[in-house]
C-alpha cells in the first residue's frame, strides 16, 4: 500500500490517499493501421485543412520565446508553453502580448523547475508541473497563484484537465512499482486514481519529443514509447483506439526482446529509422494528427483509413513550408505549425536583393497579402511566425 498525501484546494486541509498496488493492465490492440512512411515530404495545405491564418508574434522584452512546446487556446486568447523561458506566454489572436507568466524560484508560490503546463478552461486556470520538487500548482490566467498539489507518485511526464480531472502520463523509466497512467480529482476528497501500468520494458531513456497525452473532445488520449499504439482512456482504464504498423521502422517487438546496449544501437541507427514514440495526438471527426521522432508529422484520414507521414505543411501563395511539433489543447479545428523569423527573413532579404538585380526582367513571386506584410517587416531575432490551419 502507499500513501500519498495531497492539499485540499480550497480548505488546504491534508489528505491521505490509500493507493492498492495491484497491477492494471492495458487491452490488447485496436485494428491495425498501416503508415505510409515514403511520401515523407511537403504537403499541399487543402489536403487537409480549408484555410491557413498567418499570425506574427509580438516580439519584446517580456514575450520573447525560446521554444513553443504546447498552445493552449481559450475564446480570447492563446497561451505558449516555454520551457526554455519557463513560462507562458499570452496572446489575443491578432498575435499582439497579453502578458506572461513566469514564477520561477524558490518561494511556496514558485516553481524550481518549469517542465510544462496545461490548461483548466472550466476553472479559467493554468495548471503547472514543478519536477524538481514534485508538485503542481496553479495559477490563474492573470497569473496569481491559487494552490499547490503535491505529486509524489511519480515524474510526471505530460498532463492534461478534463472534466475536473488532472490526467497524468507519468514517466517510464522509473520504479516499476508505479503507473503508467493516473488521474487526479481536482475537487472534493483530490482522490488519486491509478488507470494503467506501464507495458514496455525500461532500458533507455530515449523519448520521442512531445506530449504523450491528447484530446478528441472531452475523451482523452494516451500513447506510451516503444508502442504503437494510441489509447483512450475510458471506465479508468486504456481501450485501444488506433495501432498503426510503420513497417521496416517498427520496434515495437524488438524493444522487448533486445538487452540494454542492442536497444541503444538499434534506436541510434540512423538508417534503419525506428519509430519509438508517438506523440501531441490531436483528433477530429475526420482527421487524426500526431508527431513521432521523425521529423514532420503523421496524419489519418478516418474515412479512407489512409495514413501518411509528411514532412511540413505547404500554404498557396507561401514560398516557405511550415513545421509542426506542437501540442495542441482546446485546439477545435485548428492544427499549428510554425516558420521561424530567421527563415521569413532571409528569404524576404533575398527575395529584395533579387527584385533589385533584375530590376524590370525580375520574375515577381505571388505572394499572400498578409504573408508578404510580416515578411516585410519581420527581424532575424523576432518571434515565430504562427500558420492556424483550419481542419476540413
Amino acid at each position: 500500500m502507499k500513501q500519498l498525501i495531497f492539499k485540499s484546494l480550497s480548505l488546504c486541509a491534508i489528505l491521505t490517499v490509500v493507493l492498492s498496488c495491484q497491477r492494471v493492465d492495458i487491452l490488447s490492440k485496436a485494428e491495425i493501421i498501416t503508415v505510409d512512411m515514403e511520401s515523407a515530404h511537403p504537403v499541399n495545405e487543402e489536403e487537409y485543412f480549408k484555410s491557413t491564418d498567418f499570425i506574427a508574434l509580438e516580439t519584446n522584452e517580456n514575450s520573447l520565446i525560446g521554444s513553443i512546446d504546447k498552445i493552449m487556446f481559450t475564446d480570447d486568447f492563446f497561451a505558449v508553453a516555454d520551457t526554455r523561458q519557463s513560462c507562458i506566454i499570452l496572446f489575443d489572436y491578432n498575435g499582439k502580448h497579453i502578458r506572461t507568466i513566469k514564477r520561477l524560484g524558490r518561494g511556496p508560490q514558485e516553481y524550481v523547475q518549469f517542465t510544462g503546463a496545461t490548461l483548466d478552461l472550466e476553472n479559467k486556470q493554468f495548471v503547472v508541473y514543478d519536477d524538481q520538487r514534485s508538485r503542481f500548482l496553479v495559477y490563474s490566467y492573470e497569473g496569481e497563484w491559487k494552490a499547490t498539489i503535491p505529486y509524489k507518485m511519480l515524474l510526471a511526464d505530460s498532463y492534461m484537465v478534463r472534466d475536473g480531472y488532472l490526467y497524468v502520463v507519468n514517466a517510464d523509466t522509473m520504479t516499476e512499482e508505479e503507473y503508467l497512467v493516473s488521474k487526479v480529482k481536482l475537487s472534493g476528497d483530490y482522490e488519486i486514481i491509478p488507470i494503467a501500468d506501464f507495458t514496455m520494458p525500461d532500458k533507455t531513456y530515449h523519448q520521442a519529443y512531445g506530449e504523450k497525452i491528447g484530446s478528441y473532445g472531452k475523451k482523452v488520449l494516451v500513447s506510451e514509447r516503444f508502442n504503437n499504439t494510441i489509447y483512450e482512456v475510458k471506465n479508468d482504464k486504456l481501450v485501444p483506439r488506433y495501432t498503426f504498423d510503420f513497417g521496416a521502422q517498427n520496434i515495437e517487438k524488438l524493444a522487448k526482446e533486445l538487452n540494454d546496449e542492442q536497444l541503444e544501437e538499434a534506436i541510434t541507427d540512423k538508417e534503419k529509422g525506428y519509430v519509438y514514440g508517438i506523440t501531441n495526438m490531436l483528433e477530429t471527426d475526420d482527421y487524426l494528427f500526431f508527431n513521432t521522432n521523425h521529423a514532420g508529422f503523421v496524419a489519418l484520414d478516418k474515412k479512407s483509413g489512409v495514413a501518411r507521414a509528411h514532412q511540413t505543411i505547404r500554404v498557396s501563395q507561401c514560398p516557405l513550408s511550415s513545421s509542426s511539433s506542437i501540442a495542441l489543447e482546446n485546439a477545435g479545428d485548428r492544427y499549428v505549425s510554425s516558420l521561424r523569423a530567421l527563415l521569413v527573413a532571409t528569404y524576404m532579404s533575398r527575395y529584395k536583393e533579387y527584385l533589385q538585380e533584375k530590376g524590370d526582367a525580375a520574375e515577381k513571386q505571388e505572394l499572400r497579402e498578409d504573408f508578404a506584410k510580416i515578411a516585410s517587416n519581420i527581424a532575424f531575432d523576432d518571434n515565430p511566425v504562427l500558420l492556424i490551419h483550419h481542419i476540413k
